[in-house]
């Protein structure tokens, strides 16, 4: 094989490999903007039950407001889906409250470093 065939060949296998690194770059730039979206949605709802949590923590004299916060709080930890047939009690989902929200965050960590290391 000649020396210009060689280049030839050397050059398409380095046009070819940097096609293939682009094509994995945009891949997880588009994988990074839906999961930076989820977790700002998520980041969202959970400041917004926060809020909700701490401006009904100051009424805290009638137990109906207790239930609505103790509701909020498992609405923010463990969120029912709709037509979910898994009734538990308020106190049962209430216990289980920190595992829940344990559970979410390391979830939340987990995507975080999963993202930076696929960078």
């Amino acid at each position: 094989m000649s020396l210009n065939a060689e280049i030839k060949v050397s050059l398409e296998a380095k046009e070819n490999f940097l096609l293939d690194l682009k094509l994995h770059v945009y891949h997880y730039m588009d994988a990074n903007e839906v999961l930076e979206k989820k977790l700002k949605g998520a980041d969202l709802q959970m400041v917004e039950s926060i809020k909700k949590i701490q401006s009904q923590s100051a009424e805290l004299d009638d137990p109906k407001k207790i239930r609505d916060a103790a509701t909020s709080l498992i609405d923010l930890v463990d969120p029912v889906a709709e037509g979910s047939g898994d009734q538990k009690t308020l106190l049962q989902c209430l216990q289980e409250a920190p595992h829940k929200f344990l559970a979410y965050m390391t979830d939340t960590t987990k995507s975080y470093v999963s993202t930076t290391l696929g960078f």
